[in-house]
């Protein structure tokens, strides 16, 4: 009898374990920021020219299920003498409506936020195809962080989408 029962809970652990993915902390010193990810995220740098001068778009970024979940971070440096010239809510704003305009994005959700006393913006929207968008931008200084999650309809579970952005925030010299 108990060899039976031990069985079935084994199985049904067996179970519950086969679709959750292991999280671990990943650190980037030179981003200066700490997150929870699924995965060993693959790292890149994108060189852009943008209205705000070139920029070098750094991401860290894990695909999972064939790329039908994105987990993102991205970071961005602007130049000091943009940054001191315009209020940091403006900047979030016109970083938002550039990420929407660009995506054609349907918007389902927008407002402030903060990581510590840094201010940000949450960014929820459908996309091409219905795929969903979540975001976070934070702007910390000259550095403006992206922390993000990109899906097919369904494929990422909300639980999975906040711990990974609930996770993500600044090592102890940059806070």
């Amino acid at each position: 009898m108990f060899g039976k029962v031990a069985l079935i809970i084994l199985c049904l652990l067996a179970t519950l374990s086969c679709g959750r993915r292991e999280w671990k902390k990943f650190r980037s010193d030179d981003g200066g920021f700490t997150v929870d990810m699924p995965g060993k995220p693959e790292v890149a740098v994108h060189k852009n020219q943008t209205g705000a001068g070139p920029i070098a778009l750094r991401t860290f970024r894990v695909t999972l299920e064939n790329g039908a979940v994105v987990y993102m971070v991205a970071y961005n440096d602007y130049q000091q003498a943009m940054i001191s010239s315009a209020k940091p809510d403006a900047i979030l704003d016109s970083v938002v409506l550039g990420a929407v305009e660009k995506k054609r994005q349907k918007i389902k959700f927008q407002g402030p936020t903060q990581l510590r006393s840094f201010p940000g913006r949450d960014l929820q929207a459908n996309v091409k195809g219905g795929w969903e968008y979540t975001s976070r931008f934070f702007l910390v200084g000259a550095r403006l962080y992206q922390v993000s999650v990109v899906n097919e309809p369904g494929r990422a579970s909300a639980e999975d989408k906040h711990k990974f952005l609930d996770s993500f925030d600044l090592l102890q010299d940059k806070k």
